[in-house]
């Protein structure tokens, strides 16, 4: 076993293919039915709801400029408008479909998606560690290393930015526009 039980290979961790099982018995809890005044208490208003998404953009926006919280863990939740995961996500599903297009076996396609994600799985489970540390094990915290100190590796592919012509259509004004297009050249 590992000295630090935190050094983990991700790949290594796979679990057996699960099954789901439904009971033969039901159990079943009455609820009584709330009046008309209750209901409006039970859920959230609308406005409510618009208030949430309007801070959750808020809070996006801020963690994308690189604004330093004011709360530890204010950002939790919010990892997926990292630019830099964002950028690591983009270029592995074009990767992954350029592999596909170019008529790959599922075996090497999936490979290759596995060699594309090894990062973004990496950032995860440490996520994982520091969530389950801060909950559990606090004195852990330290031991794990932060999350936005994690830099990518090199994309394990080349990545080409190709300029196309647009296709001209029948009554399309701008036709002549030069779109610019990501494409992953995948070379074994």
């Amino acid at each position: 076993p590992p000295s630090n039980p935190l050094n983990v290979n991700v790949n290594t961790c796979r679990s057996k293919q699960k099954r789901v099982h439904f009971a033969s018995t039901v159990f079943v809890s009455p609820i009584e039915r709330a009046s008309t005044e209750d209901a409006k208490h039970i859920w959230y208003e609308k406005t409510d709801l618009m208030n949430f998404r309007r801070d959750a953009r808020d809070v996006a926006l801020s963690f994308r400029k690189g604004v330093a919280p004011a709360t530890p863990g204010a950002y939790r939740g919010f990892e997926s408008v990292a630019p830099l995961r964002q950028r690591q996500r983009h270029l592995s599903i074009r990767c992954t479909l350029s592999a596909h297009r170019k008529g790959l076996s599922v075996d090497e396609t999936a490979s290759i998606a596995r060699r594309c994600n090894s990062w973004s799985n990496e950032v995860a489970f440490v996520q994982a560690c520091h969530d389950y540390a801060d909950i559990y094990r606090p004195d852990m915290s330290c031991m794990i290393p932060v999350v936005t100190s994690m830099a990518p590796p090199a994309f394990p592919y080349t990545v080409v930015v190709q300029s196309k012509r647009r296709v001209s259509v029948q009554g399309d004004q701008d036709s002549g526009r030069r779109v610019r297009q990501r494409v992953c050249e995948i070379h074994m």
